[in-house]
């Protein structure tokens, strides 16, 4: 769905091969980073909880999200530490968008509109969906002034080296926050919980 256009300096799929492990061995620390962060996240958070329940589902995609940003965009969200709002309500309204997304486009825009106007948490939901979108409009500005004259190392900046436009490559950023952050959310959060269920394995 998103494409990320090789570096200059790759020349057919050896080359390109070459550059994605290389920028998976540099990405390395960042990613260890976000882990170290989430394990002492939860932690806390289970110390404080004392019995309750946590909300592993929340912290699990602050994880996903951190993690995104830190290995493509070179800059931490920093979700873990931001609470609730950051992370759910932008994801669960992107879900929720995708529930009727095969509709005709008149009736999406009709219902899309209406549900808007009728969701309780609407002013939470604006919040959170103007904070991921000042962060991707700041690292997609970052690019064009910081990777204008060497070799883009960024997802956005490698888009915009490649002719992409600032409000497209913004327009990718947000929506690869919201891909690699909603179902690996999920999946670490389902992990969690059974591994809750079942302490001995």
């Amino acid at each position: 769905m998103f494409y990320l256009p090789p570096g200059p300096g790759s020349s057919g799929a050896e080359g390109e091969s070459r550059g994605a492990h290389q920028r998976i061995a540099k990405g390395k620390p960042d990613v260890d980073k976000v882990l170290n962060s989430f394990v002492a996240e939860m932690k806390r958070r289970k110390a404080e909880a004392n019995g309750p329940p946590v909300d592993v589902l929340n912290l699990s995609r602050a994880l996903a999200l951190d993690t995104v940003t830190a290995y493509l965009f070179r800059e931490y969200f920093n979700g873990i530490y931001k609470g609730r709002l950051c992370v759910t309500e932008f994801i669960n309204n992107f879900v929720a968008g995708g529930r009727i997304f095969y509709l005709p486009g008149w009736l999406y825009d009709f219902v899309d509109e209406w549900a808007a106007k009728l969701d309780k948490k609407k002013i939470v939901v604006a919040q959170s969906i103007d904070m991921m979108q000042e962060y991707a409009t700041r690292v997609a500005d970052r690019s064009i002034v910081e990777e204008k004259d060497h070799e883009s190392d960024t997802f956005q900046g490698r888009l915009l080296a490649a002719g992409i436009s600032r409000d497209e490559a913004i327009a990718h950023v947000v929506g690869v926050i919201f891909a690699g952050t909603g179902a690996a959310g999920t999946t670490m959060s389902i992990l969690c919980w059974n591994l809750a269920q079942h302490p001995e394995k």
